[in-house]
């Protein structure tokens, strides 16, 4: 989550002034307890959720052994990563954080692609879709 405040603020030198939601240019940031005067959303709410996205992700990589859910757990993870981008980007109102995400997703788009690729080869080969069954390949 530092890396998201890192890379995205990493090419200003202070602010970009660009138009809030109401066409609005001005230097003003919200405080830290709201990202957004519309919803009233904190930011620290908002990066909570974005580590229990995380979290979740992580959990189910390690106690998955169906390679279809595995790939979805990752697509999770990419997702949470995503959107803490998006969160960072909005608060301090500059664009680059939205651009990483869409690169992100992007990369899991193709990252899905590969992965489906290889659960049907995997499924026609050895008939089962278990991370256990994979044992066979090595032989």
């Amino acid at each position: 989550m530092i890396g998201a405040l890192i890379l995205t603020m990493s090419y200003s030198d202070k602010y970009y002034e660009f138009p809030n939601r109401f066409g609005v240019v001005s230097d003003e940031h919200y405080s830290w307890v709201n990202i957004n005067p519309i919803f009233n959303i904190s930011i620290v709410n908002l990066y909570i959720f974005s580590f229990t996205l995380i979290l979740i992700g992580l959990l189910g990589i390690l106690f998955s052994r169906n390679l279809f859910i595995f790939l979805i757990y990752t697509e999770l993870i990419f997702f949470s990563v995503s959107f803490n981008f998006i969160v960072v980007s909005s608060y301090f109102l500059i664009p680059s954080g939205q651009i990483y995400a869409l690169f992100i997703t992007s990369i899991a788009a193709g990252e899905s692609v590969i992965g489906l690729g290889l659960i049907i080869l995997t499924f026609k080969i050895l008939g089962s879709i278990d991370l256990n069954s994979l044992n066979r390949f090595r032989n």
